[in-house]
C-alpha cells in the first residue's frame, strides 16, 4: 500500500525569502541610474548686470559633458557671433565682438556623461560705466 504522506512544501521559506528581500532593499536602498550632468555655475551669473563689455561666458557643470552648443542674442533678438569650446567640465563661448549695453540670453545645450542632452537658458545684462 502507498502512502499518502503529503511531502512538506517550500511555500513558507520562498515567502519569507521575498519579505527578507524587499525589507533589505528598502533598508539598504537602491544605487541610482546614471544622473544628468547638472549646471554648477555660469558667469556673467544669471540675471546679473555687469559694468563692462562682455567678451567670454563660461559654463561650468558636474561632470564632464560633450557636444556643447551656445546662442547669444541680445536684446533686439541679433545674434552674436562667436566660437564654442569644452574642456571637461567647462563650457567656454566666446563671442567675435565685445558685448556691450544691453540684455543678453544664452540660450545652451550639452550631452551628458550619459549620454542625454540637457540644456537651459540665461540671462544678464551688460551697462556702461557711469
Amino acid at each position: 500500500m502507498q502512502s499518502l504522506r503529503r511531502t512538506p512544501t517550500r511555500f513558507p521559506f520562498t515567502v519569507w525569502g521575498c519579505v527578507v528581500a524587499l525589507f533589505l532593499s528598502v533598508l539598504l536602498g537602491t544605487t541610482p541610474a546614471s544622473a544628468h550632468s547638472e549646471l554648477e555655475s555660469v558667469s556673467p551669473a544669471n540675471g546679473s548686470t555687469v559694468a563692462a563689455a562682455v567678451r567670454t561666458i563660461e559654463l561650468i557643470f558636474n561632470e564632464e559633458v560633450t557636444s556643447p552648443r551656445i546662442i547669444v542674442r541680445g536684446s533686439n533678438k541679433t545674434l552674436v557671433a562667436g566660437t564654442t569650446r569644452t574642456n571637461g567640465e567647462r563650457v567656454v563661448f566666446t563671442a567675435t565682438r565685445p558685448m556691450r549695453s544691453g540684455a543678453f540670453t544664452v540660450n545652451w545645450r550639452v550631452r551628458s556623461a550619459d549620454g542625454h542632452f540637457i540644456s537651459g537658458t540665461s540671462r544678464f545684462t551688460v551697462k556702461k560705466a557711469p
